[in-house]
């Protein structure tokens, strides 16, 4: 349970952890893999006995109880259709709760969105990317691993080969890293894939939570319903990439393994 501090808060109750929702899937495809935040929790779940998560459509508005977002021990921000640097009330509450929680030392886990909202968060900027939707698959490479993982406590959970495969989707992108983030991993079309800020705050730009056949059917639909936002022609290059370059069983363990050591410093 949740125990109070002597300043009046909740402190983090160990094992509790909540995933604020940003966006929405198409209706079609949310039927056969679930929401973002039934994802999430299949990645990040490892002690049901001992673990409580909780979800909130904070995108539709829906938020904890008020004090009760600093008694989770981890935070996930998902990823979304909208902007990170956008004016709607619900992303300005959301970059409010967020410094809040960053000046808590609450664990932070960010992806797609959530990876650029939290640089703007701790004074970096996000953006429209220069070279526009990045949708398929690519090749990370992690920076200066043997510093990094004396560095971090979760540093040994950094791919030891140096780089991986990921699932991606994204037109905007990380522009300018806060201060003293650390930079962990880039692509060649994307110079700020996977971030850290002290050890509570770790970003990663494409999805771990995606799988092979999610990636499949979200880019079949996007082109069949939406074919001025994703053309045929990219569609079919990143399918092709979904077979050519496939984010592989190891790919996915290393980066869910990742996960896993940072939300709850799991080995």
């Amino acid at each position: 349970m949740a125990l109070s501090n002597p300043n009046g808060r909740q402190s983090p109750a160990a094992g509790k952890y909540c995933i604020l929702m940003c966006g929405h899937m198409p209706p079609k495809v949310e039927e056969c893999y679930g929401h973002f935040g039934d994802m999430f929790e299949a990645l990040l779940k490892d002690e049901p006995a001992s673990e409580h998560w909780d979800t909130f459509f904070v995108v539709d508005d829906h938020w904890p109880a008020q004090g009760c977002l600093e008694t989770y021990e981890g935070i996930v921000v998902t990823g979304s259709a909208s902007d990170s640097f956008g004016t709607d009330p619900w992303i300005v509450r959301l970059r409010d709760e967020l410094a809040a929680a960053v000046r808590r030392k609450q664990k932070i886990l960010g992806v797609c969105f959530g990876c650029q909202i939290m640089a703007i968060v701790l004074g970096g900027s996000a953006g429209r990317a220069l070279v526009g939707l990045e949708i398929g698959t690519c090749r990370i490479v992690f920076q200066q691993l043997p510093d990094l993982a004396r560095g971090l406590p979760w540093g040994h959970a950094l791919p030891e080969d140096g780089s991986i495969i990921v699932h991606e989707i994204h037109q905007d992108c990380v522009l300018e890293l806060p201060k003293d983030a650390t930079l962990l991993a880039s692509s060649p079309k994307t110079r700020v894939e996977v971030w850290a800020y002290d050890n509570h705050v770790l970003c990663i730009q494409g999805h771990p939570e995606f799988s092979r056949d999610f990636m499949d059917t979200l880019i079949r639909w996007r082109t069949a319903n939406a074919p001025e936002a994703l053309p045929q022609s990219q569609a079919d290059q990143a399918l092709a990439q979904l077979t050519d370059q496939p984010v592989t069983a190891t790919d996915q363990a290393a980066l869910q393994r990742l996960c896993h050591a940072f939300i709850a410093e799991r080995t």
